[in-house]
């Protein structure tokens, strides 16, 4: 098995990746931001559902709901 080497940016992105997941599981305020973002994919997903996608207005607000969601989902 090859030795990693821990100066290659794709290891040293990893090894980055790893502690942020360990800190949003473990540390309070991380715990707070993933309830925090599951709660408001929850509310915007309520909007979402109801935004009318036959008008032009509807459908900016479908694509503004979608991206914030995603904003969201990248803290999960």
């Amino acid at each position: 098995m090859a030795k990693l080497d821990p100066e290659d940016p794709i290891v040293r992105a990893a090894v980055f990746g790893k502690q942020v997941e360990d800190w949003l599981n473990s540390d309070p305020i991380g715990k707070f931001l993933i309830e925090r973002a599951d709660q408001e994919i929850s509310e915007l997903s309520v909007q979402l559902r109801h935004a009318n996608p036959d008008t032009k207005t509807g459908l900016l607000k479908i694509k503004k709901l979608q991206n914030r969601i995603a904003i969201c989902e990248s803290v999960l």
